[in-house]
């Protein structure tokens, strides 16, 4: 996906200002020479000869075609004084005022708000993904809140499906707001996936940095991104990224549940394979020195590779103490060329037993 992204604003005094109806003319013109230009670069975009564009920079970025699939492009507008705050001032245009499927329109605020909602960039992907269906099949009106699309697509996603399966109009005006009970649930129990935005931010942390590693265990296998190397960071930040927050949830939870296990058994571990991902993840939590636990990392990744039969595994390990408190070792086993022998059978036999569906609530069915 190409996403582009263009903000318009409209410098006022003070946050209490109240709009004029020449500033507010203004604005509007700003926004649609922004969607005018938009149309162009898509039109761009499409060009069998296009591969490159110079951005506002001055600097030449490079378009892989074969990887563009879809192009969205996003309006961000609004009213903000000289110290950057936002006015108190809110103003709106919808989507009937610049018609178009693939071209979003938001002011700040819902875009402040928003991005707070979907947090991880596969979340705001899939929020505009079902934002745009909704707008191209007309299941929507134009003027519907964009705050509403989210709610719907977050906790009413059986009734988005039954929309798009049968073409059924929906009248979903407020509804963010009757779901606030649901919010702070929603809120709540999400808060455990924060653990893998820490990791992340301790991992690029790293880059550049000299962390212990096994020298021994780096010697043992090609195929291995060792742990604590600048490979395995480098590798493993963006495997971490493109999980949806539900997804950080699910591998947060786990290795939290394999900490409680190490605490009274000295070791605990779970192999997770998320639909949309072609990689799993193995969460590991075992008491011992740390080249003791990245030993243990690297044979169970490559045991898990065999056992749910992916090419790679990403591995995360621990200490037994809450999460976040700790060092983490992180791994990813490329099991394409991995060595087959009795030994790793007998692994996979000892430690593996049958896998089972990941069970999910109901979920938004847009998710690619």
């Amino acid at each position: 996906m190409l996403l582009i992204l263009q903000v318009k604003t409209k410098l006022v005094e003070d946050a209490e200002s109240v709009l004029s109806e020449i500033a507010a003319t203004r604005l509007g013109d700003a926004v649609a020479r922004a969607m005018k230009q938009f149309r162009a670069m898509i039109e761009a975009a499409s060009d069998p000869n296009f591969f490159t564009f110079t951005n506002a920079r001055g600097h030449e970025l490079k378009v892989e075609k074969s990887n563009l699939k879809n192009i969205v492009a996003l309006v961000v507008y609004g009213l903000v004084t000289p110290d950057g705050q936002l006015s108190k001032t809110e103003v709106r245009f919808t989507q009937s005022c610049f018609p178009s499927d693939n071209l979003h329109l938001f002011s700040m605020q819902e875009f402040q708000l928003l991005t707070t909602l979907s947090d991880t960039f596969p979340d705001w992907l899939v929020y505009l993904d079902v934002r745009t269906f909704l707008q191209a099949q007309n299941l929507i009106r134009p003027d519907t809140s964009p705050i509403d699309v989210w709610a719907l697509a977050t906790f009413e996603p059986d009734r988005l499906l039954r929309s798009v399966k049968t073409g059924a109009t929906l009248d979903i005006d407020g509804l963010n707001e009757r779901h606030h009970v649901s919010m702070a649930r929603w809120e709540d129990a999400e808060k455990p996936s924060y653990f893998v935005d820490w990791l992340i931010h301790k991992l690029y942390e790293c880059i550049g940095s000299s962390d212990e590693v096994n020298a021994e265990l780096i010697a043992r296998s090609k195929m291995l991104a060792p742990p604590g190397s600048l490979e395995a960071v480098r590798q493993v930040i963006p495997k971490l990224a493109m999980l949806r927050r539900r997804d950080r949830n699910e591998l947060a939870i786990s290795l939290g549940l394999k900490v409680e296990r190490a605490k009274a058994n000295g070791i605990g571990f779970r192999v997770i394979k998320f639909e949309e991902h072609a990689e799993a993840f193995i969460v590991l939590a075992i008491d011992g020195p740390r080249k003791d636990r990245q030993v243990a990392l690297f044979n169970l990744a490559r045991a898990a590779a065999y056992k749910v039969g992916v090419r790679h595994m990403v591995g995360i390990a621990t200490e037994p103490a809450p999460l976040g408190t700790a060092t983490c070792d992180v791994i990813i086993v490329d099991a394409q060329e991995m060595t087959i022998d009795q030994r790793l059978l007998e692994a996979v036999d000892f430690y593996f037993g049958q896998p089972q569906e990941l069970m999910r609530p109901p979920t938004t069915p847009f998710t690619e």
